[in-house]
């Protein structure tokens, strides 16, 4: 059986005030600029340039400033999203080699059945254990890891069978070794994190291009408000986008494990009569 994960009222407690926070946190940053959008910044005690040069100026700075912002985004939006395609992908790869490990183990025969029922039974027990353990838990790494000595301990002790044929011998290493290199990819990919002061960077350099649309001259009240809410709106979607691509461990587009389909196992499992 994979191991139960039990987790304190205080963790739970924890994880979801700092949820709270983030969001309030969120809310008020945006209510608060879309105010000085609103209101040209008097709220601050600041004066639009009302000089139709400075307008004319500040409009071209919006639209070039804009590009530049926008390429950066999409710049970590897209990466973001290549480290989610990747660590699925390794994770498919993963699950691929050791079905194929399974399935190579069949042609071994009833002679070496002891051995056979042992591998299955391992590979199951870590397919388990990899479902049954939260995405972001730490013990993940530690509990496969043990998995992964036995699955290995298995294989060595079938290649040094010397009536086992060499070929046999070499697709199990080569599936135990497919599985072990994808296993620590994802574990690498899950880790990888845009730093800090890119983020810092990325904040900084949103709030001076949304300066812009603070002094931007309107002639009515309605288009101020259509354009602050939607120029606002798709930052805040972009930069929600960014931050949950960051960590596949537990964002949103978080690593998929539906793959790791224990079923293909479990026939072989039935066959064998395990």
């Amino acid at each position: 059986m994979p191991p139960k994960i039990e987790v304190s009222r205080s963790e739970v407690l924890k994880s979801v005030l700092k949820k709270l926070g983030i969001v309030f946190v969120c809310i008020v940053t945006i209510a608060g600029m879309l105010g000085l959008m609103m209101t040209g910044g008097k709220t601050l005690g600041i004066h639009k340039p009302d000089d139709k040069d400075d307008q004319t100026l500040l409009q071209s700075y919006i639209e070039w400033y804009g590009i530049f912002f926008s390429l950066a985004l999409s710049f970590i939006i897209g990466q973001g999203w290549r480290k989610y395609l990747r660590v699925n992908s390794e994770i498919d790869r993963e699950i691929d080699a050791l079905t194929l490990m399974v399935r190579t183990s069949e042609m071994l025969g009833q002679k070496y059945y002891q051995i056979t029922r042992t591998l299955v039974r391992i590979v199951i027990l870590y397919v388990d254990t990899v479902k049954s353990l939260t995405v972001n838990d730490k013990r993940m790494d530690g509990d496969t890891a043990e998995l992964m000595k036995e699955i290995h301990e298995c294989i060595r002790d079938i290649v040094k069978e010397k009536k086992v044929s060499d070929s046999i011998k070499n697709q199990l290493l080569l599936h135990y070794c497919e599985a072990y290199d994808a296993r620590g990819d994802r574990f690498d990919l899950a880790a990888q994190k845009l730093p800090r002061i890119a983020w810092f960077i990325l904040i900084v350099v949103s709030f001076t291009w949304l300066w812009g649309f603070v002094w931007l001259e309107f002639h009515t009240r309605e288009l101020n408000l259509y354009i602050s809410a939607c120029t606002l709106g798709s930052v805040s979607f972009l930069f929600l986008m960014a931050w949950q691509l960051d960590d596949v461990r537990k964002g949103r587009f978080r690593m998929d494990f539906s793959s790791f389909n224990i079923k293909v196992i479990e026939d072989h499992n039935e066959k064998q009569g395990v």
